[in-house]
């Protein structure tokens, strides 16, 4: 009686030893290489929008040069040389 209860107890421990290990197929990459592959998914997300940003921000990616203003232009005048002073 007590060695059909024992072989009862191991084969009741042994189900889920055997579901959590040897019966699936080994998986493709470590942890390691799984997290170094999310880690350069999220990098090239990060990057595509930064791009897309810098190109709604600059008009469509032109960079035309525009001439800088002078604020002060209309205060000189037109003659405005070193030598009248």
């Amino acid at each position: 009686m007590r060695t059909f209860i024992a072989g009862a107890v191991l084969a009741g421990l042994a189900g889920p030893a055997y579901a959590q290990g040897k019966g699936s197929k080994p998986p493709d990459q470590t942890p390691m290489q799984q997290e170094e592959q999310q880690k350069q998914r999220e990098a090239d997300s990060i990057d595509r929008q930064y791009k897309s940003t810098l190109q709604r921000t600059r008009g469509g990616g032109t960079t035309t040069a525009t001439p800088v203003d002078d604020p002060w232009s209309n205060m000189r005048g037109t003659t405005d040389t070193k030598t009248k002073r």
